[in-house]
Order: structure tokens, then sequence, then C-alpha cells
């Protein structure tokens, strides 16, 4: 049987998605003229966009998060330059094109794993093979939500670029990962936690290198320690995960 189009999904999609990339691209455009921040905002909000049609979505589905992204981008194509950023206005055309274009594209991974966040949950058991599917869906999370923060809250509490305003939202994100790979993952995922919290740095570390131009000590630095941490952190957001669930 043919499924029909869900315009509900679509249009709630499409709106929160729309007030995260505007919202969030505004509060960080205007407070800084390097345009990292904003491209994170947006690309963030986009991701979000994603992971609600996902999750809000009846059956397994790639059309309605795919519409809702097109229309994000359409509409923050029109409205975005009208704002006068000051991290966006040093962006040509095309750049600007070429992000909006990868926010279309991270959204299918937001929606992939707002389809995992939805799925049955299993009775818990101890598995051997290890589930690199919830390992990437927590990633995408994590990322998600660590991107969120340092492109809003960081930046509403007057954090700019002091490193340990963002550790605090990676810290953040990475727990938020462990936590809802043990709450939602059927079987026993303590190692899928922290291999997706490891996941998580090394993409955080990217963002983080192209936002603040680190020099090479800085980043081995960090590297070293972002990682263990990040493996630490999401451990323990696994753990009490898996309590949640059992409990």
């Amino acid at each position: 049987m043919r499924r029909s189009l869900q315009l509900g999904s679509v249009g709630i999609s499409a709106l929160i998605g729309t007030v995260l990339v505007l919202g969030l691209s505004y509060i960080s455009g205007s407070k800084f003229a390097t345009p990292p921040f904003p491209i994170m905002a947006i690309l963030s909000g986009f991701i979000v966009t994603g992971i609600v049609a996902g999750i809000i979505s009846k059956e397994k589905t790639i059309l309605e998060p795919g519409i809702a992204a097109i229309i994000v981008s359409i509409i923050s194509a029109f409205v975005l330059p009208s704002f006068q950023l000051k991290g966006l206005m040093d962006m040509n055309q095309s750049s600007f094109w070429l992000v909006l274009a990868n926010g279309v594209i991270i959204t299918f991974m937001g929606a992939w794993a707002g389809e995992y966040i939805q799925g049955e949950e299993d009775t818990k058991a101890e598995t051997s093979s290890i589930e690199w599917g919830w390992i990437i869906c927590g990633g995408i999370i994590g990322v998600a939500v660590s991107m969120l923060l340092a492109s809003s809250v960081v930046v509403l509490l007057g954090g700019g670029f002091l490193l340990s305003y963002h550790l605090v939202a990676f810290i953040v994100g990475l727990f938020c990962t462990g936590m809802l790979v043990g709450w939602r993952s059927p079987g026993i995922t303590i190692r899928e936690a922290a291999l997706a919290g490891f996941l998580t740095v090394i993409i955080d570390l990217d963002a983080i290198m192209l936002t603040l131009g680190l020099e090479n000590d800085q980043l081995q630095s960090l590297l070293m320690f972002g990682a263990a941490i990040g493996v630490v952190v999401a451990l323990i957001g696994g753990f009490i995960g898996e309590k949640i669930q059992s409990n």
C-alpha cells in the first residue's frame, strides 16, 4: 500500500527547524564577525529538524524530513541575508547556499537518528556484537546538542571564544549521548555509549579547530584529554541511561 505524505510531520518539523535556524543564527551571527559560529547554528538547526521529523513520523520515512529541510532552507535563504549578521556578511552567495545544501543533507542524518530513537524497545540483554547503528545515532545526537549549546547558550552567557565555556557545552552533549544510547537501545550497550562519545569528541574537535583556529600543540592536548573525557562522560551517561530503562 502506498503511504500518504504526513503533512503534520512536515509542518511541525519545518516550523521548529525554521525557528531554530533563524533564532540561533541571529544569536551567534550578531555577536561575532566570524562565520563558523552562525554556520554551526544553522547546521545544528537542520539536524534538530531531521531528528524531530524522524521521531514524530508514524512510519520510517525520508520524505517528510527532506521536504521540511527544503522548506527551512528556502525560508533561511531569503530571511537570513536581511538580518545583516556580522558573522555572515563576509560570506559570498555560493558559500551561503553551500551551507544550506549541507544543512539539507545532514537533516537526513538527524531523521535517521530520530527514527532510531523512535524504534521499539526490546528486552535488555547482554550482546556480543557491537550495535554500530547506536554508535552513529549517539554521535549525531551528541554533536547536535554540543553545537546547539556552543552556538547559543555559550554566546548568551558571554563565553565568546573562551574554551572553558565550550568544554562545558561539549561535556553536556557527551553526557546526553551516553544516556540516550543506554536508555533507548536494546541490549546492554555501555560499549556503544563509549564509542559514540569518542565519535562525538572527534567531530566536536573538528568544530573547535574550525571555530577557534587552535595551534597544533593546543589541538594535540585537546585531542588527548578530550578523547579521555569524552569516553568517561559518555560511559557515565550510558550507565545512567541503562538504569533509567531498567527501572
